[in-house]
């Protein structure tokens, strides 16, 4: 066998890696394909006008919105799991934070949180995601997290 079918008989992301970080090399091979391929586009941030191309969003994704997205609705299912398996429910927890830390950075314009819904329909105007003052800070906690963590697992691998 030739160095030529080599290459060809493998899928080549996995060919500049060893087995071991055959995974990785997975997850990131449909970005080096899209590179390769030209057809990886860059656009800049996302924002609201961009997402609004993908209307008509079907009913039911507000439906969804409104219910994982209410405090009524994650505390009672909260204490329906607490009377059942009370163990589940510090986890749980994660989902009301989720709602605090989500409702801020909702406009009204575009899936507006209504925070207390089946019960009212108030909702907060806030910050939209794509605004340069929570998108950049947003990243840069991200890439942060990654690098901390990147970091501390090469300290416990010494």
């Amino acid at each position: 066998m030739g160095e030529g079918s080599f290459w060809v008989s493998r899928p080549w992301p996995f060919s500049f890696n060893n087995r071991s970080n055959a995974r990785s090399s997975f997850i990131w091979s449909p970005f080096f394909i899209k590179i390769i391929t030209g057809t990886l586009s860059y656009s800049g941030i996302p924002n609201l006008e961009s997402l609004k191309q993908l209307e008509p969003i079907p009913q039911w994704v507000y439906a969804m919105d409104n219910i994982t997205h209410s405090f009524i609705v994650s505390f009672a299912v909260i204490g329906i799991v607490y009377a059942l398996k009370p163990k589940l429910t510090w986890p749980l927890l994660a989902w009301p934070f989720h709602i605090l830390l989500d409702f801020p950075f909702h406009t009204k314009e575009f899936f507006p949180v209504q925070l207390f819904w089946p019960l009212t329909s108030l909702s907060v105007d806030g910050i939209s995601w794509s605004h340069p003052a929570v998108w950049y800070p947003n990243v840069a906690g991200i890439i942060m997290l990654f690098i901390f963590r990147y970091k501390k697992n090469l300290f416990n691998k010494l």
